[in-house]
This record gives structure tokens, sequence and C-alpha cells, in this order.
């Protein structure tokens, strides 16, 4: 009698599957991470503290950096502005340098989003911090956001740059701020102890008069805490300050919206 040297059926059948898994497995290999771009175009002119143009014409704007402003219709120059314009234009102006990108190419503007290297070993964009030339911009998450702040605590620690700033030597008119209500719309500065304070996570309060609701009151919101002290519902209570700013109608009451520590400066 011939013995039957077939192999059971549910064998073949898990061979089968087997196959199957594997090419399918095949089939939906992961793709590896597309690379950052990096080139190496030469700059052209430096428009302000954080934007510069290629020979190519092509727009470049500093990741993770904002520069005091220096020109906007709708405001004024902003103190340092122009020192900030200078620095970045020591920097790259007419020499070649390494850009980089983050996960996000361009902005709304249309300008390249870069970081920037000279000789592949100078980051242009933490030297612009480091030196307090600018701001550290936290609006869009970036690579190096922890590094950036950790310089910008630093540089105002060490009143550096921009974060040196005297009020004192300020030529715009100072008023007291129960005269507040007299003067909307105009730039001014207001010296008084701050006796009320309050943070509500998405702005901090800083208050001249009990009497909030129809007193001058300095605002700081959240996006722009990272320019200030820690807690700086704490750090300005009981103290006595300078600030400098426009005076705007909240609500029936006059407020100066603080964007960063250069506005806002203790006496005592």
């Amino acid at each position: 009698m011939k013995k039957n040297r077939d192999l059971p059926r549910p064998f073949y059948f898990l061979v089968v599957i087997a196959i199957v898994l594997l090419l399918l497995g095949m089939g939906k290999r992961r793709k590896a991470p597309p690379q950052r771009e990096e080139r190496k175009p030469t700059v052209e002119r430096v428009i302000d503290g954080d934007t510069f143009v290629l020979t190519t014409g092509e727009r470049v704007r500093l990741i993770g950096v904002d520069a005091p402003e220096l020109q906007r219709e709708d405001m004024p120059v902003q103190y340092y502005a122009e020192e900030a314009r200078r620095f970045l234009k020591r920097m790259v102006e007419g020499k070649q340098v390494s850009l980089k990108s983050d996960w996000q190419s361009k902005d709304q503007y249309e300008r390249t989003l870069a970081y920037v290297y000279l000789e592949d070993t100078i980051f242009v964009n933490l030297e612009i911090v480091k030196q307090g030339y600018g701001f550290v911009y936290t609006r869009y998450p970036f690579e190096y956001m922890e590094s950036f702040r950790k310089c910008q605590r630093q540089a105002m620690a060490d009143s550096t740059g921009l974060w040196g700033r005297k009020l004192s030597q300020d030529t715009t008119r100072t008023i007291d701020p129960s005269d507040a209500h007299g003067y909307y719309g105009e730039k001014v500065i207001v010296e008084r102890k701050i006796v009320r304070t309050y943070n509500s996570g998405k702005a901090c309060f800083l208050n001249f008069h009990q009497d909030w609701k129809n007193h001058l009151t300095a605002v700081i919101f959240a996006t722009d805490f990272e320019n200030f002290p820690d807690s700086p519902e704490k750090h300005y209570l009981g103290k006595r300050v300078r600030i400098i700013g426009k005076i705007k109608r909240y609500k029936g009451a006059p407020e100066i919206v603080l964007n960063d520590a250069t506005e806002i400066e203790i006496l005592e």
C-alpha cells in the first residue's frame, strides 16, 4: 500500500497566509521622512531685524525670532528696531549663508522661513536673541524653542540689548494714571505703584488703583508672557513702576497693553 506523503491542508493554509502578510508588509513600508532643505545662497540686503532678501529676490524670515518693528503703516517705529536691523546687516548682508527649514517652509506672506547659519557655525537666529536684538517668537512651535527661551531669560537678567532700556531717558509725556481718561489714543509714560494684580491665564492685569474698573490698568496678554519675568502678577505687585504705551479704552476704562518687559521699569 502506497503511503500518502501529502501534508495536511491546514499547513498549506498557514503558508499561504504567511506569504500574503509578507507581501502586504513589503508594500506598506514606511517612507523615510523627507530631509529638511538646506541651501547656501547669498544675502543681498537686510530689510529689518528678522528679514532679509537674497540675490535671487527671495525674502527670508528668520524662524523663532521677532525683532522690533521698523516699518508698519499702523504703528510708529518700535524701540530698538533700527539697532536690530543694523545688527543683522552686519552679520549677513553680502555674505553666503546656510538656510535650513523646519516643519513650515513659507509664512502667510510667502516669505521663506529658515534657520540661518554663517559658515555652518554661527546660528544667526539664536545670536539675535542672545544679544538682545529680538524676542523669541513662540506663536508657532519650532525645534529650538526651549534653548531660545533660555537665552532670552539670560538676556533679560543681564539687561542685554533692548532689555537694558531706561524709560527715564524717553521724552514721551509723563502723566498721572488718574488723568488717563484724557489721553485716549496717545502714547504716554505713567509712574505709580502697582496696588493690585490678577492673572487669569489668558492675561495678567496690573492695577494702579483698587477701583480697577474705572482706572488705568496695564495688561499683559498670555501670548507675551515669555517676554516678561516669570509670574508677572507677583513680580510687579507692590512695586512702583514706570510704563510706556498707548492708552486705549476697554469697557469704558483706560488701559495700556504691554508687549514686553522693555515697556515697564521697576523704580523701587
